[in-house]
């Protein structure tokens, strides 16, 4: 199995944006093999690019805006990367999208081979409470059963 490494992205303090955050933290409580690595990320914004490599496969978990139902998860590859507009852009001082971007110019070969964003659709404007809602903690419990699975199987 190739290296892969699971980034759960999110503002802890901003409700329903730490979506990826709480993700990572369940995973974080499972046992995986030693080629898996799961990260907490919190907002990261350009350390992204170190915490990603060495690592031959990335998923990014993080909170997305694309005008779905609050909840829906969806899958983009680094080809159809959301829109910088559509990741809760205060959060993380630089959107995930451009950080990729960025180091697959700065620093092609220090970059994953396979990286994807696997989001959570969040309802804009953010709160800036600790609170998550009712359709984000279910999307919360799927996504890491999603997570889990897609290991299992490789």
């Amino acid at each position: 199995m190739k290296k892969l490494k699971i980034i759960g992205c999110g503002s802890l303090l901003t409700g329903d944006d730490a979506a990826g955050c709480k993700v990572a933290e369940n995973l974080l409580k499972m046992n995986f093999p030693p080629d898996v690595k799961i990260i907490e990320a919190g907002t990261p914004g350009l350390n992204l690019l170190h915490l990603m490599e060495p690592g031959d496969n990335v998923i990014i978990i993080d909170a997305v805006c694309s005008g779905k139902p609050a909840g829906t998860i969806t899958v983009f590859s680094e080809a159809e990367l959301p829109q910088p507009e559509q990741m809760p852009l205060s959060a993380h001082q630089l959107a995930i999208p451009e950080a990729i971007k960025l180091g697959r110019t700065v620093q092609p070969e220090l970059m994953p081979q396979s990286i994807e964003i696997w989001g959570i659709e969040v309802t804009l404007p953010l709160k800036s409470k600790m609170e998550i809602s009712p359709e984000i903690k279910t999307a919360i419990q799927k996504m890491t059963e999603k997570v889990k699975q897609m290991i299992e199987k490789t």
